[in-house]
């Protein structure tokens, strides 16, 4: 069966990102279930409710699976090996590791680093939220960034605002960090900050599993930074509902 997760969540030497950032979610919010409620299969898998959305590491038997995610409502989940029966196959994702050193970049003309938070972030790594939304989105990013769980670094120029920022998610236990976030204002584009901004986020963190989802035509972007496919790690995937049009990344 699957059950609420009540200890910490185990996590392997080779943990993914789908892993990591379910440990730290249940580890930061594991007494706020309205942001998020963690659960373990019986085969060991976790599975992580997220409004309507979950994700889910590890294997999970597929008819128990799909069962339990129709009665919570959820309406899409990315996995990187558990799939519910009857769901489709959405959208494919990429996971990459860092292989190698970060090379040495750098700082374009006019920009410096800050690693001071400032609420304009949100909009300019989540475009598309607002209100209160925008609001819990940056309030999750100070959270682990106050309780080592995170990383963030931000481009600003010279008394102006923020070009562009990146954000790490790090799990301590298995010393593991997933680029959660990385954006650049569309005016700064086409000079650089977002390779910048990836390299110095991670640079701290060389003795780290460097790892990070994105879609299919962003691994070029990555490519040159050393990020690679990993062999160890199952690669990601989205599932949706029969009756649900495919999620895109």
């Amino acid at each position: 069966m699957i059950a609420p997760l009540t200890g910490p969540a185990p996590l392997g030497p080779n943990a993914g990102a789908l892993a990591a950032t379910i440990a730290v979610n249940h580890r930061l919010y594991a007494d706020c279930p309205a942001f998020c409620r963690t659960f373990l299969t019986s085969e060991g898998g976790l599975v992580q409710l997220r409004g309507d959305g979950a994700l889910a590491a590890g294997p999970a038997d597929s008819e128990e699976l799909a069962g339990f995610l129709t009665f919570a409502g959820v309406r899409a989940l990315r996995s990187d090996g558990a799939m519910p029966e009857g769901w489709r196959a959405g959208e494919p994702v990429c996971q990459l590791a860092l292989t190698g050193s970060l090379p040495a970049l750098p700082a374009p003309q006019g920009a410096r680093l800050s690693e001071e938070p400032s609420p304009r972030l949100a909009a300019l790594l989540q475009p598309g939220l607002t209100g209160e939304e925008q609001d819990n989105f940056y309030a999750d990013l100070c959270t682990r960034r106050n309780h080592g769980q995170g990383a963030l670094v931000t481009a600003v120029e010279e008394g102006g605002g923020p070009l562009g920022c990146a954000a790490l998610l790090l799990e301590p236990g298995t010393r593991t960090g997933v680029l959660t976030a990385v954006a650049v204002a569309p005016a700064a584009r086409d000079r650089g900050l977002g390779r910048w901004l990836v390299a110095e986020l991670c640079r701290p963190y060389g003795g780290w599993r460097l790892l990070l989802e994105c879609a299919p035509a962003l691994t070029a972007f990555y490519g040159p930074l050393g990020f690679t496919q990993p062999n160890d790690i199952p690669a990601p995937r989205w599932w949706v509902p029969a009756d649900r049009e495919n999620c895109k990344t």
